[in-house]
């Protein structure tokens, strides 16, 4: 079982296609695609924004099955960034 894009309906028999209804495994099933995507992303030595690209649509999606808006956590995150600064600096804690 294998979370695919909404759009490959159009593409896929739909003999071979299901729509998961239970929370617990859309939960499941967009977890394993974040780690599919991420997986994907670093086999491309992290040079295809396109495979970075999935994995931002899929954290996205996992927000929105959450109850999340994508803006208001993109909200969230500038603010966090503007307080805190973001990860660019590489800044390790030694202990």
């Amino acid at each position: 079982m294998k979370l695919i894009r909404d759009k490959y309906i159009n593409i896929i028999e739909k003999e071979r296609l299901d729509v998961a209804d239970e929370y617990e495994l859309k939960i499941n099933l967009i977890l394993d695609k974040i780690k599919e995507e991420i997986v994907e992303y670093l086999e491309s030595d992290c040079e295809d924004p396109m495979e970075l690209a999935d994995v931002m649509q899929a954290v996205i999606d996992l927000g929105n099955l959450h109850g999340h808006d994508f803006e208001l956590v993109d909200k969230l995150r500038k603010q966090k960034e503007a307080e805190l600064g973001g990860f660019t600096d590489f800044i390790i804690l030694k202990d």
